[in-house]
């Protein structure tokens, strides 16, 4: 009971570390042609394409790094509309940073970030239960027109 009880004591402290930390967020523009994006995809590959192959990300008019405390946690790639519908080609992040806390700042909490680069909507498409589901908390509602296809409409 004593080792429970000291065990649970420590999960407690390291909880309260995690969310007591102030974190910074930014996302950068980068180009297609960048050697550190081929360098990024190239290292990732693997998991990258289960959502989409590598020929269509090169294809894609807009690339975002997404930074967590001055560091590439993610990738978000796509094509942005004259409208500002952004269509989602890749929305990947690092295993070290699979939390939500990337997923929540920038399509939750923080929406200017897009916006300021001329973004309106979201557009994704999830091909595997656990992306819907990721889409679904990160507020993406389904697009009725076409299967398997989510929208967000970023807030003013």
């Amino acid at each position: 009971m004593i080792m429970n009880l000291g065990i649970a004591v420590i999960n407690v402290y390291f909880l309260y570390k995690i969310y007591a930390t102030k974190e910074e967020f930014k996302i950068v523009s980068t180009s297609i042609d960048s050697e550190y994006l081929r360098h990024f995809i190239g290292n990732n590959e693997v998991e990258i394409t289960k959502q989409v192959s590598v020929q269509q990300l090169y294809q894609a008019n807009r690339v975002f790094y997404m930074l967590r405390n001055d560091s590439i946690a993610g990738l978000l790639v796509g094509d942005l509309n004259e409208d500002g519908c952004f269509e989602i080609y890749l929305d990947y992040v690092v295993p070290k940073y699979r939390d939500y806390k990337l997923g929540t700042y920038y399509f939750k909490t923080n929406q200017h970030f897009l916006q300021k680069r001329g973004v309106k909507v979201l557009k994704a498409v999830a091909n595997h239960y656990m992306h819907r589901n990721y889409l679904i908390k990160m507020g993406f509602i389904a697009d009725n027109s076409k299967e398997l296809h989510f929208l967000k409409r970023l807030q003013a």
